[in-house]
């Protein structure tokens, strides 16, 4: 999907038109994807148990059901945590 741009703007498209998790405002971007734990963890480097655990506590982005069993995260939030993260871990 990546070397698919056309594939992934209409994607997204159809996610905006016609998910009831869909962001509301209009968006853009290829960072603003629904993606599965596996990319999550490889993205943060925690495993499934803590991230489960920092989202009960709302310190990490909330997941999505976008239907079925399937649970999936907005790139675009992980990112931003992680950018968090490292930023204040950085030393003043």
């Amino acid at each position: 999907m990546e070397d698919d741009p056309q594939l992934l703007e209409d994607l997204q498209t159809w996610m905006r038109n016609s998910s009831p998790l869909a962001p509301t405002k209009a968006v853009g971007g290829d960072d603003d994807i629904l993606v599965p734990l596996a990319t999550v963890k490889e993205i943060v480097g925690l495993g499934k148990t803590k991230i489960y655990d920092l989202m009960k506590r709302g310190q990490f982005p909330p997941a999505y059901k976008p239907g079925g069993a399937a649970t999936r995260w907005n790139l675009r939030e992980v990112r931003a945590w992680r950018a968090n993260l490292q930023r204040l871990r950085r030393p003043s």
